[in-house]
């Protein structure tokens, strides 16, 4: 019974490995998580960071569960690479929902007093980033 419930985690952390691959490549972000998420490539990453550390934990309790040693004393290894993993996966999932700074900082000075953004035409030519107007 223990083989089952342990391929069907294996399986779940394939699918979160998945969701990080969909997220890196594409942007995507689960419905519940858009909300509070910022960077989706830093939530990519940490989904399939996570995903990995996961796998790997679910694949030592299958070789641990069968009694024997997966390649000779490597599934220890393998259980501290798999939460080690997890651990930065989680950790980068956390980062991508605090804002950046350089882009709050931007967003400061290209504000009015009244709350209200600045045009970039109205900035000039040396704040809007663009070459001065010719003749």
């Amino acid at each position: 019974m223990s083989y089952v419930v342990l391929l069907a985690l294996t399986a779940s952390a394939l699918g979160v490995v998945g969701c990080g691959v969909a997220g890196l490549a594409t942007g995507w972000i689960h419905p519940w998580e858009r909300g509070r998420v910022l960077r989706p490539g830093a939530h990519g990453l940490g989904h399939i960071l996570s995903g990995s550390g996961f796998f790997c934990v679910c694949v030592f309790f299958l070789m641990a569960s069968d009694g024997g040693s997966l390649w000779g004393g490597v599934s220890l290894e393998l259980l501290l690479v798999g939460i080690v993993l997890f651990l930065i996966g989680t950790v980068l999932r956390g980062v991508a929902a605090f804002p950046d700074r350089q882009v709050g900082s931007r967003v400061a000075a290209d504000s009015r007093p009244d709350g209200t953004l600045r045009s970039a035409e109205s900035q000039g030519p040396s704040q809007a980033g663009g070459s001065p107007p010719i003749g």
